[in-house]
């Protein structure tokens, strides 16, 4: 075997990986056993692993298999423009104009499904790009061709003339290279990018996912184009992965979860000790001749003479309760993310209140999410203004609507509740029945009348008439009048 792979085979024994009395033999071990050990994400050497340079094939391998990362990369992502938003005309905050027509252009270029795409891949890389087809867009020449030109003030001019866009499209950063820079002091946009190389090819396969199997080049302006980097730290233009966040964790749990669920298939029956009266040479040549397969179904065991033994001495034939682990998998990443621990785990809160208190925590990081991702959002928007797709000057607001909010529908559905019910409501007080007959209030008008013995309203202060008058002597030493002919008839009855 060759040096390396001697190392390899080395790194996989320090994992912890459980292997076979025959796995001691170097010369025995194939190249698929070693490829075995050096699983995606693993704690092995320089391997990607708990605190190692994480590259973006293990990015977009956690974020499609392990459920916490799709959790946090795609959920999110969605959650973000699932209850969408409206804008305010700050101007006129009752005119719905400006409202209307942008989520008219929106639909039309399908923003539903191709901003949470963008955010998706933003939240995977770091950063993703929209590239966007104006109208002239079919030559390639015409990618390369500047949209505009900044105006002095280096904004970019309120109107585009004789132009509509037409069609927007998410790519990830995978999919993207820098091929010039502005390096122009004196220019605003000093340090960023002037053209972008876009792979616009298709397809993918197992061994790169994110590859493309079909290559297609195209160069684009930096015009027509919309970058989404919200987590700018230390670079200039590329943002840090949301995932990044919960990288070393993510490992240690799914490292986790490998453990056992190997330790289970592995021993969870008992660790094997198989004791053999043959010579060493005899019974590694039975066994490896496949002498064990057709009653043994373990990945690990123990082949030994009569005269030795073998035992789990640190635990003690037990398996290690994996409580503690698992508590600290979602603590932490609870305290990255700013979730509360029940909703990462797709639980309630055990009762009413602890599960809309969760959720409204989570919510409340989906506002943050939001705030960070409204700049894309808004030079979307402004973009649309520029080719007056959309007819607007002035300032406007992005208002996300709060998931809390009753829709439309609900709200005229209690509104028609209350209606029905007061219609339904058998009684008035004297004020009510004095609005519907046109005549004004009196005092003492807006409570309920009842009738003697019966019981006042919860709220309501006792009807005039059945107030006692204060510092009165009662009549009939104390005993009560009868006051009305409904009192008559029942004290009558019951002295029968």
């Amino acid at each position: 075997m060759s040096t390396d792979e001697n190392n390899e085979l080395e790194r996989g024994k320090q994992s912890g990986v459980p292997y076979s009395h025959s796995d001691l033999t170097a010369d025995t071990v194939s190249k698929e056993q070693m490829k075995a050990f050096n699983q995606r994400g693993r704690y092995v050497g320089n391997h990607e692993g708990f605190g190692a340079i994480i590259s973006d094939d293990n990015r977009l391998f956690y974020s499609t298999r392990e459920p916490v990362a799709v959790w946090w990369i795609k959920r999110v992502a969605y959650d973000i423009w699932d209850n969408g938003f409206r804008l305010i005309n700050l101007k006129d905050k009752d005119d719905d104009t400006l409202n209307v027509d942008t989520q008219k252009q929106l639909r039309l270029l399908k923003a539903k499904t191709h901003l949470p795409r963008l955010t998706i891949f933003e939240r995977r890389y770091g950063t993703s790009i929209l590239l966007l087809s104006y109208t002239g867009f079919g030559s390639k020449s015409a990618w390369e061709k500047p949209l505009y030109q900044l105006n002095s003030d280096g904004q970019p001019p309120k109107t585009i003339p004789n132009t509509n866009l037409l069609q927007i499209t998410p790519y990830p950063w995978t999919s993207v290279n820098i091929s010039t820079i502005d390096e122009d002091p004196s220019s605003i946009r000093c340090g960023l990018p002037m053209f972008y190389e876009i792979n616009s090819g298709t397809g993918g396969d197992a061994t790169s996912p994110h590859g493309m199997t079909a290559t297609k080049n195209i160069r684009v302006h930096w015009t027509r184009i919309t970058p989404c980097a919200p987590r700018l730290d230390e670079h200039p233009y590329l943002g840090v992965p949301a995932i990044d966040e919960i990288w070393d964790d993510l490992v240690g749990g799914r490292n986790a979860k490998w453990a056992a669920y190997e330790s289970n298939y592995r021993v969870g029956g008992g660790f094997p000790v198989i004791k053999m009266e043959g010579t060493a040479a005899q019974n590694r040549e039975w066994i490896e001749n496949g002498g064990l397969d057709n009653f043994l179904n373990v990945r690990g065991y123990f082949v030994c003479n009569p005269n030795e033994s073998f035992e789990f001495a640190g635990a003690k034939g037990s398996a290690l309760n994996p409580t503690t682990i698992v508590d600290m998998y979602f603590t932490n990443i609870a305290a990255a993310t700013g979730v509360a621990k029940n909703s990462l785990q797709g639980i309630s809160g055990g009762r009413v209140t602890g599960g809309e208190s969760d959720e409204r925590q989570y919510f409340k990081s989906i506002t943050l999410q939001q705030n960070m991702i409204e700049p894309t959002l808004r030079e979307l928007i402004d973009r649309l203004i520029q080719t007056g797709q959309i007819v607007f000057t002035g300032e406007y607001e992005v208002e996300w609507i709060d998931p809390f909010e009753v829709n439309p529908q609900d709200k005229a559905s209690i509104e028609f509740l209350e209606t029905r019910t007061r219609a339904l409501k058998t009684w008035l007080t004297i004020n009510e029945v004095r609005a519907e007959e046109g005549k004004g209030k009196i005092d003492g008008g807006d409570v309920l009348m009842s009738m003697p013995g019966q019981m006042v309203p919860e709220g309501s202060e006792p009807a005039p008439n059945q107030k006692k008058p204060a510092n009165v002597e009662e009549p009939n030493g104390g005993k009560e009048a009868e006051s009305t002919l409904l009192d008559r008839v029942l004290n009558n009855a019951l002295d029968m």
